[in-house]
């Protein structure tokens, strides 16, 4: 890339000049690059607090050496402990040769009459100018700490984000009205998405409703166990839509959000925008549709809203922690809708694969830019919080804050300090849990596992069904395959029989609580 030479650009005389910006500007093609660089690499709010306000004050072309300025002190500190590596190895690919970094702090210019001029001008150029000036002066703006304060001046610095980080026509960026209107997280698309034995089928079947809406599978049904990335995996589909089809309208929508606007718009007695809203949408996704069991009008609304949109050719992507034959309380008339086009179901990720993740997410943060992820340290993590991809990523969470905030290793010794797991304490098992269950009823554990019938062993066996999926999160496959092979819908009536009895009977309740605590027991 060549770098600019000459004076800085400025502003046409037709319209308000801009103070005269600062000698940086003269690299701001060089720093454009670097910057789309790293807004790849680095979540969308680590990039914009502490990438952003950076910028280049100096470039020796003799010694490749670039002083970058800081805003503050912290600013420079955070920077250059957690991304300075990123930040030359961005340099290095642009310029084709290692770099030096330097670092320098200037604090912004707070004039307000600069702040005004500079806000009129880009205002103008938004509408009238080329699309590298309002680059130029937007980065101007930043660069001199500007804010935007006006409605006008907001839209003007949204529009501008989002050309800088997506030069691309037709392309998308992350913050886009669209996608914030579709209720999109920016994080859950398909590059953030680890792909393992336990969710591939799913990542195939969502990339090919994704690349074909309506025409692939229709509706897609996304079941398994809560924290595998059910979300993530239907919401990824929908950022790939919006950027690959973008006439189409994509939604989001949990089902607790679908029954408060049924019941906004019956209580406001406006059914017929609620019905048009829902009905236009060409990809509709509605998360955890297991909530509609017991609400009868919102199901007759879902019935009809299915009805619609699927004969109009739209694409309907549900999510559930159970498969629809297993939705006990739901019509018939919906569960057999559910069931026209594709089932699949996400696992439970394997011990490699949950390392996997968490090493996706150490890079995406910048934390290997600062730790050395010892790998012993995320087996550990990986092994001790094997069944829920949010409980894992949390407990990395609370362990990376530790290391940074009290300046700690990331190692063995400190997991095991913050955790409190000593060498004799063991994950929760499947194996655990047949052992608890069956010195509960008195009854031998191969026996559970087993073919007799008897009715003491029936019922234990129920219950050792229903604590394996409550507490463990396993699916109904692995665990007929753990009680001797059984077919899943054995486990599946056994699991939903014991729920009934359950409901109505406070006894058995009991009984299961204190079953349950001593299963959780005899992990410590």
């Amino acid at each position: 890339m060549s770098l600019p030479t000459g004076s800085p650009p400025t502003l046409e005389p037709s319209i308000t000049p801009a103070p005269q910006l600062e000698a940086s500007s003269a690299y701001s093609e060089l720093w454009q690059g670097v910057l789309s660089i790293l807004s790849q690499q680095l979540s969308a709010p680590s990039f914009e607090t502490w990438i952003r306000p950076l910028a280049i004050e100096s470039l020796e072309t003799e010694t490749l050496t670039v002083t970058l300025r800081a805003t503050s002190e912290f600013n420079r500190g955070y920077v250059k402990n957690h991304y300075q590596k990123a930040i030359e190895t961005a340099f290095a690919e642009l310029l084709q040769g290692a770099i030096q970094l330097q670092w320098i702090v200037k604090a912004p210019i707070a004039q307000s009459n600069q702040h005004n001029a500079v806000g009129h001008s880009v205002h103008t150029l938004a509408g009238q100018q080329h699309q590298s000036t309002a680059h130029q002066a937007m980065e101007a703006r930043y660069n001199q700490g500007w804010q935007a304060t006006t409605p006008d001046q907001q839209a003007d610095q949204l529009i501008a984000l989002e050309d800088l980080a997506n030069p691309q026509a037709g392309k998308p960026a992350v913050w886009t009205p669209r996608m914030q209107q579709g209720h999109l997280n920016p994080r859950y698309t398909f590059e953030q998405l680890v792909v393992g034995p336990y969710n591939r089928f799913c990542h195939a079947a969502a990339m090919a409703i994704a690349e074909q809406p309506a025409i692939a599978y229709n509706p897609f049904f996304v079941h398994g166990s809560v924290g595998l990335g059910k979300t993530h995996l239907v919401q990824a589909i929908g950022h790939y839509v919006l950027r690959h089809h973008p006439r189409l309208t994509v939604k989001y929508v949990t089902t607790e959000e679908f029954t408060n606007d049924l019941i906004q718009a019956i209580a406001t007695k406006k059914m017929d925008p609620f019905r048009e809203r829902y009905r236009k949408i060409d990809v509709l996704m509605i998360d955890d549709i297991q909530f509609l069991e017991g609400k009868d009008k919102t199901q007759e609304e879902m019935f009809h809203t299915f009805n619609a949109l699927h004969s109009a050719g739209k694409q309907i992507i549900l999510t559930s922690d159970r498969p629809p034959k297993a939705l006990a309380r739901l019509e018939e008339r919906l569960i057999s809708r559910f069931e026209w086009g594709l089932i699949a179901d996400v696992q439970t990720p394997d011990a490699e694969t949950r390392i996997a993740i968490l090493r996706k997410k150490a890079e995406r943060e910048g934390l290997t830019l600062r730790f050395h992820m010892e790998p012993e340290v995320l087996r550990y993590l990986a092994e001790t919080f094997p069944h829920n991809i949010r409980e894992l990523e949390g407990a990395f969470n609370k362990l990376s804050a530790k290391c940074m905030l009290e300046d700690a290793s990331f190692s063995m010794e400190t997991a095991q300090a913050l955790f409190g797991f000593s060498a004799k304490e063991v994950p929760l098992s499947e194996t655990m849990v047949l052992e608890a269950v069956a010195k509960y009823f008195n009854v031998c554990p191969k026996a559970l596992q087993g073919g007799n019938r008897a009715k003491e062993l029936a019922h234990a066996r129920q219950v050792c069904i229903y604590v394996m999926r409550e507490l463990l999160q396993l699916s109904f496959p692995k665990i007929g395959q753990f009680l001797g092979d059984r077919k899943h819908t054995t486990i599946l009536y056994g699991y939903e029989k014991m729920k009934e009895q359950l409901a109505g009977n406070v006894i058995l309740r009991k009984q299961l609580e204190d079953l349950t605590q001593k299963v959780k027991n005899s992990c410590y």
